[in-house]
């Protein structure tokens, strides 16, 4: 995956908005992505979409998490966005997660998809990895991305 140098920026400042938790922050991180206009918006989806996969398969040592892991992590990924997108709800975090592992997001209400994409994202990155930072974190995961044999 060629990662584009305009919106690698836009996608790790919305990342660090949920990650911080500042909701001010995070609906401006995502006004800043939408108004470059819908090609970069496109683009930045994707890779939010590419990083969260990523993470996810991650956290669960490379394999897709099953039902209960998704109830739990919906759970949790409600629970923590209540400080930086209180409209999710662990409904909504489950059908993402879960279409996020089975690499079908883009069944998801638009909306729903956006704000699902860049808050999860960030919680991915900073919930479950001890030994690195979520940057670290991030860097591996787009190394991995750009190094992937194109599909």
């Amino acid at each position: 995956m060629k990662i584009d140098s305009t919106v690698e920026p836009l996608v790790r400042e919305a990342f660090a908005a949920s990650v911080a938790a500042e909701p001010e922050r995070f609906t401006a991180a995502l006004g800043a992505i939408s108004e470059r206009g819908d090609a970069v918006a496109s683009s930045a989806l994707e890779l939010a979409l590419a990083v969260n996969r990523v993470a996810l398969l991650s956290v669960h040592s490379g394999q897709v998490p099953d039902d209960q892991q998704l109830d739990y992590l919906a759970g949790g990924l409600a629970d923590d966005a209540q400080d930086w997108a209180p409209s999710v709800t662990t409904e909504s975090a489950r059908a993402f997660l879960e279409a996020v592992a089975k690499g079908s997001p883009n069944t998801l209400n638009t909306g729903d998809l956006i704000e699902l994409a860049f808050g999860t994202g960030g919680w991915l990155l900073s919930s479950f990895e001890v030994e690195m930072t979520w940057t670290q974190f991030l860097d591996q995961i787009l190394d991995t991305l750009e190094s992937a044999p194109r599909q």
